[in-house]
């Protein structure tokens, strides 16, 4: 899939908003990914303790004009608004859309799921 960022300002518009969600942020769980709704689980200790730890190592290497979050629920397609565990992200506004700027790269860490749920988040 091509990133928006790499679309004419016509094609933009067949993309829904990175903000536009699918599901309520800070009031529900839910997680869409490829049209199905599901409930996004607490971690392990295992998986706790690596998301914090590559959000740790982001950040003491991030540039300025970029920041390291956690769990932000992102629109990543029609049918897909799901939070990664860690991201890299450019601060302010994209000017095209005038929205906040789609992740620059994103981190899924494995514990106990199983393959094809990473796969279909990927």
């Amino acid at each position: 899939m091509t990133s928006p960022n790499e679309h004419t300002p016509t094609q933009l518009a067949q993309w829904p908003a990175v903000d536009d969600h699918l599901v309520e942020p800070e009031v529900s769980r839910d997680e869409v990914v490829r049209g199905i709704k599901q409930q996004a689980l607490p971690s392990n200790p295992p998986h706790a303790e690596r998301q914090t730890k590559i959000g740790a190592i982001l950040w003491s290497h991030i540039r300025p004009g970029y920041k390291v979050m956690s769990e932000l629920l992102t629109r990543v397609s029609d049918d897909s608004d799901f939070a990664t565990d860690v991201c890299v992200i450019r601060e302010g506004e994209d000017p095209t859309t005038g929205q906040r700027f789609l992740e620059d790269i994103a981190f899924e860490i494995v514990d106990t799921q199983r393959p094809g749920e990473l796969r279909a988040r990927a």
